[in-house]
Order: structure tokens, then sequence, then C-alpha cells
């Protein structure tokens, strides 16, 4: 294995467990096989964790991260991320920045972090959390739960039985999309009862006098799901 410098490094492991420690500059790593550790430092990196359970920090910079097949723990650090699980129970986390991060077909935890983030979910049963920023979440999973976090986010509903969650602690006010009766539970946190009010095709979800949310195009057979 190259020994890291801090120009761009390609690094190449092998199929063993092992621990890489990039130093600074838009270094390119590939783990292969095995329960690996990636640290990639500075730099706008290219990370492939490969086969196995990996754990994998893109540090500071634009990176592109791959976890592969296996349960993997990704946070991109500082920057704008682009962070791919692959398959397996996976944790991927952006950080600070305006990252973009795909789930696989498992169930997992997907958290965006500060920044104006998307966020889509994949098949499983995943938390989605957009934390502080505008964000973009794509549901189409069976039964993820959805926070938007702080920021005027948008929500888009293509699987079932999501259970989106709502909070006056939140600054800003979230658009959900693609509502379906009998397939979306508003969780509103707080001691107040939420209120519902028709705006033309749109139900605004409140509470307290705050807006919380704008559910679009219900239809009038979706009334009693705000009853």
């Amino acid at each position: 294995m190259v020994a890291p410098t801090n120009s761009a490094d390609t690094i190449l492991g092998t199929k063993g467990i092992e621990v890489i420690n990039a130093l600074n500059g838009n270094d390119i790593i590939k783990g292969f096989a095995g329960d690996d550790t990636i640290n990639a430092g500075n730099g706008n990196d290219w990370v492939d964790g490969g086969a196995g359970n990996d754990n994998i920090d893109g540090g500071a910079g634009n990176d592109t991260l791959f976890g592969g097949a296996g349960d993997d723990f990704i946070s991109g650090g500082a920057g704008d991320d682009l962070i791919n699980g692959g398959a397996g129970l996976n944790e991927l986390y952006g950080n600070s920045g305006n990252d973009r991060i795909f789930g696989g077909a498992d169930n997992e935890i997907l958290n965006g972090g500060v920044g104006d983030d998307i966020l889509h979910g994949g098949g499983g049963a995943n938390i989605l959390i957009g934390a502080a920023g505008n964000d973009k979440i794509y549901s189409s999973g069976n039964g993820d739960v959805i926070t938007g976090g702080a920021g005027n986010d948008s929500i888009w509903l293509n699987g079932s039985n999501a259970v989106v969650n709502l909070s006056s602690g939140n600054s800003g006010i979230d658009t959900i999309h693609n509502f379906v009766l009998g397939s979306t539970t508003f969780n509103v946190s707080g001691a107040a009862p939420a209120t519902f009010t028709w705006s033309g095709s749109d139900v605004i979800i409140s509470q307290s006098g705050i807006d919380l949310a704008v559910v679009t195009n219900v239809g009038s057979f979706d009334a009693s799901a705000f009853c």
C-alpha cells in the first residue's frame, strides 16, 4: 500500500482489515474487502470502502464516498459531499455542507447535517433527518421516519406508512408532497394540539399559531385524515 502524502495520492488497500489515514490532497482511496477504517483527510477525495463493514470519514473537502456492500458508517465531514451507502444497514452523515446522500435497499439512517442537503432514502424502513438547512428529502421505503429539522424543507412521500415529525421548535415551514390517505402519519411534538386549515387544495398544519407544514394537493377524499 502506498504511504500517504500531502499530494493527490492513489491508495489501494487489500482484502484484509485495514486502517487507512490519508493526508491532505485530492486522494483516490479503495478499501476492497474487509472491515476497513478510512480517514480521507482534507481535500476533494474519492473513496470506495468495498465489501465489508467500513467506517469512512471524508474529512474537509467536497468528497465522493461509497460504502459498498456491508453495514457502513460514513461521515462526509465539512464540504459538499456525495455519499452512497450501498447495500447494508448503513449510517450516513453529511455533516456541514450541501450534501447529497443516497441510501440502498436496506434499513438505514441518513442525516444531512447543517446545509441544504438532498436525501434519497432507498427501499428500506429508513430514518431520514434533514437537520438544519433547506433540505429535499425523498422517501421511497416502507415505514420511513422523516424529520426535516430547522429550515424550509421539501419532503416527497413516495413510499408507504411514513411518519413525518414536525415541531414548532424548528424554524421554517416544510412542504409535503404526494400525500396519500392512510399512508402517512404526522407526529407533532409538544403539548399543544395541532390544527389543520384548508388553503385551496392544500392543508396547513399549525401549532399554537405557528405554521409547521403545508401538505400539497390534498383531495376532498383525504379530508378525514386531518380531522
